[in-house]
């Protein structure tokens, strides 16, 4: 079955790239690996939990609270750092001819939709993101619409 993609690209984050490769199946493209589409780099917060950053490091949970965009955990990126990492490549995605589909991270596709809506990041969070869901842009670059959020196709 041929969906209708005409090309699809995935963060190189190992996973990602196997939700990249179990779709390849169904959609019958290459997947095209990209590192600007990464998860947001927590650093030194890597992998623990939000209480337990709470509880560690209540300091600088408040100051992340503070300045969400701009702050950096030890070690790691901001949404900022991520936003200007991220933010090209989806330009450049809106050039492409076709539907391109994008197989990435909550951080990265909550950058996405605050710049397509005019957003702040922080706000991006207040819009729903499962796993495994969709969301659906439109138009080419400088003009992108959001035409669904959260979408969950049955294939």
């Amino acid at each position: 079955m041929k969906l209708p993609f005409d090309r699809m690209v995935s963060s190189d984050l190992q996973r990602a790239r196997r939700t990249a490769e179990e779709v390849a199946r169904f959609v019958k493209l290459p997947v095209r690996l990209n590192p600007c589409l990464r998860e947001i780099d927590l650093g030194g917060w890597e992998g623990l939990e939000v209480e337990a950053v709470k509880r560690d490091h209540p300091e600088a949970y408040e100051a992340r609270g503070l300045d969400f965009e701009g702050f950096r955990p030890p070690g790691g990126e901001s949404f900022g750092d991520l936003s200007n990492r991220a933010l090209p490549f989806l330009l450049e995605l809106a050039t492409f001819p076709g539907n391109v589909l994008v197989v990435g991270h909550s951080g990265v596709f909550r950058v996405f939709m605050a710049s397509v809506l005019g957003i702040s990041i922080r706000q991006a969070f207040l819009l729903r993101q499962d796993t495994g869901s969709f969301h659906v842009l439109s138009g080419r670059a400088g003009k992108l619409a959001v035409e669904r959020l959260n979408w969950k196709s049955a294939f």
